[in-house]
């Protein structure tokens, strides 16, 4: 596994979520089709990258990624609220990520 520095593991976890969100806004079968692409993309990046003190917010992102796929693959409804809600749990962690370095003056 290679080793980032800790803020383009941020950067890459944040963009991808941010593009899975987008990705239930997808309108044509071609912006689909690129937006599956660029998933995958950020999916194999994510499972090379090495974050040990954050696998937790690494699954999320995967979890979010995955069903983002699911949802624009498949198009079922549950996959998009599965993406809105592992959405929603990585915008918590990353939280509560901020404020544990906040508190020890890392930020």
């Amino acid at each position: 596994m290679k080793r980032m520095d800790f803020n383009a593991e941020i950067n890459l976890l944040t963009e991808s979520c941010m593009l899975a969100a987008a990705a239930l806004q997808a309108e044509d079968a071609g912006q689909k089709e690129r937006t599956i692409a660029r998933l995958q993309q950020y999916e194999s990046a994510i499972e090379t990258v090495a974050i040990p003190a954050h696998m937790t917010l690494k699954r999320l992102v995967l979890q979010t990624i995955r069903s983002a796929i699911r949802f624009l693959e498949k198009g079922k409804q549950s996959d998009e609220k599965l993406t809105r809600r592992n959405g929603e749990k990585v915008s918590k962690e990353l939280g509560r990520l901020k404020r544990l370095a906040q508190r020890r003056g890392a930020v």
